[in-house]
């Protein structure tokens, strides 16, 4: 077999095999999975940072909140006190519990700290703490009700009424999962409230009233629990649960997973399956973290754009600018984002200018959300000496001539008054 035939054998043995090759050697293969399915009644699934919705059903019905009412007033509390302030527990708040609902144990003219309360407030989701807070920012269960419905505007929620501060059961005491959004986002927002509901047991110690270290409290949220593997989500950050025979069981999580933080809201869950809610927010959060990618947009590495700057030195006046910090979008996979509508604002094109000076801004759209980060110099950028030297020239040129014209028109003016005196003298009347 001479050359030319055996490199025409090898020629066609490489072409089969390459075109039996599975295409998954060329190209990633993206698997999309399909959606869970959910079966509680109200749901929602948001990013954190951006408010993004991932998933929602009936997201506007009129809902009662039960227990997760307590993020609010964990809010209004770490708004108007601090931590190692002292509590006084009235009668009011201890007796107005109703019988069966749960307690802290807390005695009449006790007295604790803000931080204590609030442990035991969203922990075991004590009524007598959320009561004894409200008390201590309010003066009263009625008027702390009031400052609740004002935060809530303040935030966004337009279908949203608060009665107590802790979720007893109330007709007008009610709310939505999209209202529940806004409210949950800022109560995990605070670093403080996301220590306590991420913590799983806490201690009252021994106080003025009460002589004993019992009052041992466990959190009510399943997912941070280790010890129990089935619900328990290792990236699940902490959350706030809830419970009336009227609003059923519900659950507020938030979860951060190499970066990407979500808030998973189930209401009204009504199965016989004991922990359903936590089952149903760990799939929806299994699904994001399975499916969906943080997606570069801006990078603070790279550089954006060259601009020319207005009296900057011919060696610098031409800079780069790059972006302040990294701007990424969630999307799944198998999304490609291109061609981002966007809007840029220089505030500043004029030198001097130092490097890492904001001079800008940048902001993308997409998918109804703004993604916005600041502009900077990569450089120094000097000012320009014979720019400016020629500025200061015809500056003083300018007033030169201003001065001159001045004095030239004061002149006219003068000889224009001497020669009516002049007239007036020559012009006499004789009788």
């Amino acid at each position: 077999m001479n050359k030319k035939v055996k490199n025409k054998i090898v020629f066609f043995l490489i072409l089969i095999v390459i075109l039996f090759l599975p295409l998954k050697i060329f190209a990633k293969e993206i698997n999309i999975e399909e959606i869970p399915e959910i079966t509680a009644p109200n749901v929602m699934l948001l990013q954190k940072d951006t408010g993004k919705i991932l998933y929602e059903k009936n997201i506007d019905e009129k809902i009662y909140p039960a227990s997760v009412t307590k993020l609010m007033t964990a809010i209004l509390v770490m708004e108007n006190c601090e931590l190692d302030e002292i509590v006084t527990v009235s009668e009011n708040a201890v007796k107005s519990v109703p019988t069966g609902y749960v307690n802290a144990n807390l005695q009449v003219g006790e007295q604790l700290t803000v931080e204590n309360l609030m442990y035991a407030m969203l922990l075991p989701s004590a009524n007598d703490a959320a009561n004894a807070l409200a008390e201590h920012v309010s003066g009263s269960i009625e008027s702390f009700s009031t400052v609740m419905n004002t935060k809530a505007r303040e935030l966004g929620c337009t279908n949203t009424n608060f009665t107590n501060p802790s979720g007893l059961q109330e007709e007008e005491h009610y709310t939505t999962v999209r209202d529940l959004s806004l409210i949950a986002k800022e109560a995990f927002s605070n670093t403080t409230i996301s220590k306590i509901v991420s913590t799983t047991n806490y201690t009252l110690l021994k106080t003025n009233k009460y002589e004993k270290n019992d009052r041992k409290f466990t959190t009510t949220n399943y997912m941070i629990r280790k010890d129990l593997r089935k619900y328990y989500c290792d990236y699940c950050v902490g959350g706030k649960t809830g419970y009336t025979g009227e609003a059923k069981n519900c659950v507020i999580e938030y979860a951060n997973k190499d970066g990407i933080q979500l808030i998973a809201i189930v209401m009204g869950e009504n199965s016989k399956i004991k922990g359903q809610k936590f089952i149903e927010a760990k799939k929806l959060f299994d699904y994001i973290y399975q499916n969906y990618e943080n997606k570069n947009i801006a990078n603070s590495k790279d550089i954006y754009e060259k601009i020319k700057i207005a009296n900057g030195t011919k060696e610098t006046r031409n800079l780069e600018v790059s972006f302040k910090d990294n701007i990424q979008i969630l999307e799944r996979k198998d999304v490609n984002i291109e061609d981002l509508e966007k809007q840029i604002e220089y505030a500043n094109k004029k030198a001097p200018i130092q490097k890492g000076e904001v001079i800008g801004n940048i902001e993308y759209v997409y998918d109804g959300i703004k993604y916005r980060t600041d502009l900077i110099a990569n450089e120094n950028v000097e000012e320009s000496k014979v720019l400016r030297n020629i500025t200061c020239i015809l500056l003083v040129m300018l007033i030169l001539y201003i001065i001159h014209c001045l004095k030239k028109s004061n002149k006219n003016e003068l000889k224009n008054i001497n020669k009516k005196y002049k007239k007036r003298k020559t012009k006499r009347i004789y009788y």
